[in-house]
């Protein structure tokens, strides 16, 4: 039986990320990674029982803080403007230090947001999500459909954060477009 080593696996996954972050997660093959991490595709079997582990494995750390994140904002109440400006601000502040730590991790995550591999975890920080914007709808405007509305917003938040990191790879411009974004989309509350 042959021993698994940590470069190994250390450099499979260094790979990966490059070729995930390069490219969607579909697009990616088990024989491009062996051939940018120069083993064979066996090897890799050998430390990932398939791609969707690899995946898994390399981003469930960022994707546990992003989900830490979004039960932050869950438990945080907004009754006054003030409220608001502070938890926008210990938003982007907590998603600034996430973001610096696993910045081409957060990347990835965000662009595979489709791939039914995170869709538990997606699901609740979606769910987080449109319960605090119908919090918001319901406080300042009853008389609408919170929960299309919601769903809405956040639907396009996410397409508006995806083409943020499209086009800007500064980590400065792509704080600033995303809480841009969100101040915008949430003007209206203030």
């Amino acid at each position: 039986m042959q021993i698994l080593k940590n470069n190994i696996r250390e450099n499979i996954e260094v790979s990966a990320v490059k070729l995930f972050h390069e490219e969607n997660f579909k697009e990616v093959s088990m024989r491009d990674i062996a051939f940018e991490s120069n083993i064979s595709v066996g090897n890799i079997y050998r430390y990932y029982d398939n791609k969707e582990d690899l995946f898994i494995s390399i981003l469930k750390a960022t994707m546990e803080k992003l989900l830490e994140l979004f039960i932050y904002i869950d438990g945080y109440e907004i009754n006054s403007k003030t409220d608001y400006d502070r938890l926008i601000i210990d938003i982007l502040q907590k998603f600034l230090y996430i973001y610096n730590k696993d910045k081409i991790k957060v990347e990835i995550i965000v662009m595979n947001m489709d791939n039914e591999l995170f869709q538990d975890d997606l699901f609740n920080i979606r769910i987080i999500m449109v319960k605090k914007i119908k919090e918001l709808i319901k406080k300042y405007n009853s008389n609408l459909d919170e929960q299309f509305l919601a769903n809405t917003l956040m639907d396009s938040i996410k397409v508006n954060i995806i083409s943020i990191f499209n086009k800007y790879s500064n980590e400065e411009e792509v704080i600033k477009y995303i809480s841009e974004i969100i101040k915008i989309y949430f003007i209206h509350f203030l």
